[in-house]
């Protein structure tokens, strides 16, 4: 401990070793407590005093040590491993709490590198051999305050500033894969979200999905430039039996499109070759379409047995 003072600062404590001659190396350093064989080894406390009408004193663990010819050294901030029979110690890396202003910021940020690539900063959990794997929450800060938002998360690749072939960073988000592919994780988007926006608002990119798109029955998709919102996109099959059509004459079959209501755009295929057999259709009531299929010619077509398959369009 420094000394006291009444009216004035406390004393200074420096703990160094001196600077190493010209064919050497500066003395290393090492605090630690003792260890222990029947009980838990001794606490070290790294603490700076209170303050009554000033800042409370900094603590600085400096950058380590430099050099003029290599690499600048290494700084590891890590807990034990565990014994047999526990758990290894926990970390925690955190500003305090403010009563009249923001808390503190907390920057994690590599280096620069004039001849070489920016270092990489990596966030993940050890793997585990029992229970579910740990979790990993990135999230902002939630607020009190009158016409304020919550704090925005942003997830954003590097720009490529070299004017003739720099490319900016990918972003890719994936779920992890388990034993065989049909159990490998989802990836939710936008679950409790006002709204949802993908892509440029200018419509300069474009946006490739693989797989199956679902959009749900009480969902809105907006076709932006168009004017058009698709609210729903039903389908149904049904089978159809042989019949004969006379010359120049039309049969009418109504078919149940179960959600579709008037005013839908219906579209309606046979999966059979009806040859020169026109058809038409369109909503006769709620859920039932009324397809009608015109013989144009000077003599009875039979039109063969197949599935229909109708679908609606909902705007």
């Amino acid at each position: 401990m420094t000394g006291f003072s009444n009216s004035s600062s406390s004393g200074t404590m420096t703990l160094a070793t001196a600077d190493s001659g010209a064919a050497g190396v500066s003395g290393g350093m090492s605090l630690s407590t003792g260890d222990t064989t029947d009980g838990g080894s001794g606490h070290f406390s790294l603490v700076t005093g209170d303050a009554t009408n000033g800042n409370g004193g900094d603590i600085t663990l400096a950058m380590t040590g430099f050099s003029n010819s290599s690499s600048s050294g290494t700084m590891t901030l890590a807990t034990a491993d565990s014994g047999a029979a526990g758990v290894s110690g926990g970390m925690s890396l955190s500003t305090g709490d403010a009563t009249d202003g923001g808390s503190g910021d907390f920057s994690v940020v590599t280096g620069d590198a004039t001849n070489g690539n920016g270092g990489n900063i990596t966030l993940a959990v050890g793997i585990g051999s029992l229970g579910n794997g740990g979790d990993v929450l990135i999230a902002g800060g939630d607020t009190s305050a009158a016409s304020s938002k919550g704090g925005d998360v942003v997830l954003r690749a590097g720009d490529g500033t070299n004017s003739q072939t720099g490319e900016g960073g990918d972003i890719t988000i994936d779920s992890g894969s388990g034993s065989n592919s049909t159990v490998n994780g989802d990836v939710f988007i936008g679950i409790t979200s006002k709204s949802v926006t993908m892509g440029r608002t200018d419509n300069a990119n474009t946006i490739d999905m693989f797989g199956d798109v679902t959009v749900s029955t009480n969902a809105t998709l907006k076709v932006h430039n168009s004017g058009a919102e698709l609210k729903g996109h039903f389908s149904a099959t049904t089978a159809f039996t042989s019949v004969a059509i006379s010359a120049s004459q039309a049969r009418v079959e109504f078919m149940n499109l179960p959600n579709a209501q008037m005013g839908d755009i219906v579209h309606c295929t046979f999966d059979a070759a009806i040859g020169v057999i026109m058809t038409s259709a369109s909503m006769y009531s709620a859920e039932y379409v009324q397809i009608v299929m015109f013989n144009p010619t000077a003599a009875p077509i039979t039109v063969p047995s197949s599935n229909i398959r109708c679908s609606a369009w909902q705007y």
